[in-house]
């Protein structure tokens, strides 16, 4: 009999194990690296992070993860991707994000997306421009254009502070 939920890789008589590595220098290198085997240590997914961050305006990353099919963890299909990344801070209130995702088993890109934020005491606001390159079920490939408005300082405790200046 199982006990544990489905999905969660866990079994009443075989389990996953998992690992991970993390590795800074000075907050400003990082490498983040993690793996999932099944009960015969057979790696069913794995994933490593680099990220430079100069702490002032800039930053830059990457993550490439693998997971091949796995029943007891509800994987269905092998899959592996590579995201590139870059944010830069234009000012204290603007920061724009580039960001490349690539499939690694089909050869080709999978999206891109370019996006603004300006954000200040009160309000957030997200310009972005994304395209799609694959298409499956009822996802379509294309181009997409969005904005989106966010009051800040109304959905964590760490900026409520922020609400308590937009009186006026």
């Amino acid at each position: 009999e199982n006990n544990f939920a489905e999905g969660s890789g866990l079994n009443g008589v075989k389990s996953n194990f998992i690992g991970a590595l993390k590795f800074n220098v000075f907050d400003k290198f990082k490498i983040n690296a993690g793996v999932i085997t099944n009960d015969k240590f057979k790696i069913t997914r794995n994933e490593l992070q680099l990220n430079y961050d100069t702490n002032d305006n800039f930053n830059i990353y990457s993550r490439y993860f693998k997971k091949n099919k796995d029943e007891l963890l509800g994987f269905t299909d092998d899959r592996s991707e590579l995201n590139v990344g870059l944010n830069y801070k234009l000012n204290r209130n603007i920061i724009t994000n580039i960001d490349f995702v690539y499939d690694m088993d089909r050869a080709s890109a999978t999206k891109s997306k370019l996006n603004s934020r300006y954000e200040h005491d009160c309000l957030a606001l997200d310009v972005f421009v994304a395209r799609d390159f694959y298409s499956a079920g009822s996802t379509n490939s294309g181009i997409s254009i969005g904005l989106k408005f966010e009051l800040t300082g109304f959905n964590a405790v760490d900026k409520l502070n922020k609400s308590k200046k937009c009186n006026g």
